[in-house]
C-alpha cells in the first residue's frame, strides 16, 4: 500500500525538463549576460580601431569597409550558430561560398548574370542538400562530412581557377554588401533565426527521447535542414565576396569557416549546448571585423593575426562550454529547490 502512495510534486518534478535549453525561458534569459560582454567587446575593438587610425578614421570608413566584410560573412554565421549548437559543425561552407564566385565570374560572360546566379545557386542546394541527406538520413556527423566536402570544393576551386584571377561582373560592387536592402534582409533574417532557435526545437542537441532524433522527418527538418540552409547562405555570401573583392582568386572563401566559428565562440555559442546565440554571434562578429580592421592599420603581420585566432578559438572554447554548463548547474539547482 506504501509503495502506490506518490510524492507531492512527483508527477510534476517528473515532467519537467531537464535541460535548460528545454525551457523557453531560460534560453532567453541565458543569452542576456553573453549579449553584454559582446557589446562591451565591440566598444572596445571599436575604441582600438580608432586609436591605431591616426586620426583617419571616420564613419565612412565604418561604413565602407567594417560593414560589407561584417554582412558578407555575417550570412555565413547564421547557420553555423543554428549547427554549432545542436552538436555539428559546417566546415564546407567557406569553400562552397568561394566556388559559387568562381562560378560567378567564369560563368556571367558566356551566359549572363542572371543564368551564372541561377546556376550558382542550384549548386550550393545541390551541396547542401547533400550534407543535409548524409546528416539526416544517414545520421553521419555533419563535421566529418561537411570536412570531406570542403576538400572537394577546394579542389574544384583549382579546377576552375587554373592558379588565374578572374575579373567579376561589372554588375556586382563593393555597393552591394553594403546596401540597405542587403542589410536589412541580414537583420532580418538574424531576428528570425533567432526566435526560431529561441521557441522551435531548431538547434537543439538531440537527447534520449526527444522526437527531433526519434523519427525520420524530425531529423530531416532540424538536422539536415540547417545544412540545406547553410549552403543557400554560402550562396549569397559567395556573391557579395565577388563584389567585395571584385575578382574571383584561389583564396575566395578559404579560411571564413574559420572565421564564422570564432564568431560563433565569441557570442557565447558552445559545441552541442543545444541553444545558440545568435544575436550576441552576430555582434560579435561585428567585433572581430574591427579587429581585424585595426590589425591592419597597424601593420600587424599576418602570421600574428593567425596566431590571435588560434589562441581565441583555443579559449573560448572551454569558455563557452563552461558557460552553459554553469546555466545548466544553475536551472538543476533550481528545480531541486522548487
Amino acid at each position: 500500500m506504501a509503495e502506490n502512495i506518490k510524492k507531492p510534486g512527483a508527477d510534476k518534478q517528473s515532467t519537467s525538463p531537464l535541460n535548460y535549453n528545454q525551457e523557453l525561458t531560460w534560453r532567453l534569459l541565458a543569452e542576456v549576460p553573453w549579449l553584454a560582454v559582446t557589446l562591451v567587446l565591440a566598444v572596445i575593438m571599436l575604441i582600438r580601431l580608432i586609436l591605431v587610425s591616426s586620426g583617419t578614421f571616420g564613419l565612412d570608413y565604418l561604413f565602407r569597409s567594417t560593414l560589407p566584410i561584417t554582412i558578407t560573412m555575417g550570412f555565413l554565421l547564421i547557420p553555423m550558430v543554428i549547427i554549432v549548437a545542436s552538436g555539428d559543425a559546417d566546415l564546407s561552407l567557406g569553400f562552397l561560398a568561394g566556388l559559387v564566385s568562381w562560378m560567378l565570374a567564369i560563368l556571367s560572360p558566356k551566359l549572363g548574370l542572371g543564368a551564372a546566379i541561377a546556376i550558382s545557386l542550384l549548386v550550393s542546394l545541390l551541396v547542401g542538400s547533400i550534407n543535409g541527406l548524409l546528416v539526416g538520413l544517414f545520421k553521419l556527423k555533419g563535421i566529418i562530412v561537411t570536412f570531406a566536402m570542403s576538400f572537394l570544393l577546394s579542389g574544384l576551386i583549382l579546377v576552375l581557377g587554373g592558379g588565374k584571377v578572374i575579373q567579376g561582373p561589372a554588375e556586382l560592387t563593393p555597393a552591394l554588401a553594403r546596401s540597405p536592402i542587403m542589410i536589412l534582409l541580414w537583420l532580418l533574417l538574424v531576428i528570425v533565426c533567432a526566435a526560431l532557435m529561441k521557441f522551435t526545437p531548431l538547434g537543439r542537441r538531440p537527447i534520449a527521447g526527444d522526437p527531433v532524433q526519434e523519427t525520420l522527418g524530425m531529423r530531416l527538418l532540424y538536422r539536415g535542414l540547417p545544412f540545406v540552409f547553410s549552403g543557400v547562405m554560402a550562396w549569397i555570401s559567395g556573391i557579395l565576396i565577388l563584389g567585395w573583392v571584385g575578382y574571383a582568386t584561389i583564396a575566395s572563401g578559404v579560411g571564413w569557416a574559420e572565421m564564422v566559428l570564432l564568431a560563433t565562440l565569441l557570442g557565447g555559442t558552445a559545441y552541442a549546448a543545444g541553444t545558440g546565440f545568435l544575436l550576441s554571434g552576430a555582434i560579435a562578429l561585428f567585433a572581430i571585423v574591427l579587429f581585424q580592421n585595426g590589425n591592419q592599420m597597424a601593420n600587424l603581420e599576418a602570421a600574428d593575426q593567425k596566431l590571435i585566432q588560434g589562441v581565441l578559438l583555443l579559449l573560448m572554447l572551454p569558455i563557452a562550454h563552461f558557460y552553459h554548463v554553469g546555466i545548466d548547474g544553475l536551472y538543476r539547482r533550481r528545480k531541486k529547490i522548487i
